[in-house]
This record gives C-alpha cells, sequence and structure tokens, in this order.
C-alpha cells in the first residue's frame, strides 16, 4: 500500500467513526438517570440505557457497528475488501451527504488497493500461474 492509499486508509478509518458518533448521538442522547426508587434488583429501571446498550447482537450492530468498525480499522490499515464492506455497511447508510462522501473515499481506497494488488501480481508473475 503506497503512502498515499495509507494517508486516504487513514482518512477513512476517522471518517467511519465520525459516522459511527453522529449515528450513535442521538440514542445515547436520550439516556437519563433512572429514578432512585425502582428497587435493588429491578430489572426494568432503565429501559432508555439497555435501548442504547442492547444485548441483542443485530441491535447492538445497528447502533455501534459503525463506530466499532471504524476503530477498528483506524487500528492498522485494513485489507482492500475490508474498505469496501466499510463503505458499503458502515458509510452509506449512516450520517447522510457525510457518511455518503466517507463512503465514497473508503470505496476509493478499497479499488485503488485492488486495482495496485492485482497489478503487483500480473508483474510477479503469480497470475498468470492462476489461470
Amino acid at each position: 500500500m503506497s503512502d498515499a492509499t495509507r494517508s486516504l486508509s487513514a482518512v477513512g478509518a476517522v471518517g467511519t467513526i465520525a459516522v459511527g458518533l453522529i449515528h450513535a448521538w442521538p440514542t445515547v442522547n436520550q439516556l437519563e438517570m433512572p429514578k432512585l426508587d425502582c428497587g435493588d434488583l429491578s430489572s426494568s429501571c432503565n429501559p432508555a440505557f439497555l435501548s442504547a446498550f442492547p444485548l441483542e447482537p443485530s441491535a447492538c450492530l445497528d447502533i455501534w457497528g459503525p463506530l466499532f468498525l471504524g476503530i477498528w480499522a483506524s487500528a492498522s490499515p485494513p485489507p482492500a475488501v475490508a474498505h469496501i464492506g466499510l463503505a458499503c455497511f458502515c458509510n452509506f447508510a449512516f450520517a447522510g451527504t457525510f457518511g455518503v462522501c466517507v463512503g465514497a473515499v473508503n470505496m476509493a481506497v478499497g479499488l485503488i488497493s485492488l486495482l495496485g494488488s492485482l497489478g503487483d501480481m500480473v508483474r510477479q508473475g503469480s497470475y498468470s500461474r492462476m489461470k
């Protein structure tokens, strides 16, 4: 991965974190302190907190997926296919026009990386062995 592609990868990862924060903010913003008279062992004391931090995997990913995957992508440059996945599943669907712009960056990084990898394979002759 070239330095320019690595830089764009970092921009896409940080942008995905921002998309995740923008998407999760309304859910977290609705949290309220529970009533103090709900009992020590009541399981329904704070339903707003449970809706912001659900244990159901699909609900959790709907709220926190873009943020968690953006943090993962910023930890180390992900492979090209991961950038395309970030664009499709974490950026285009969330945060309006900003999400679409970040998705375009991630899609561009993914396609540039795929084309670069294919070019490396052709130059090294490994593509001809795959036929």
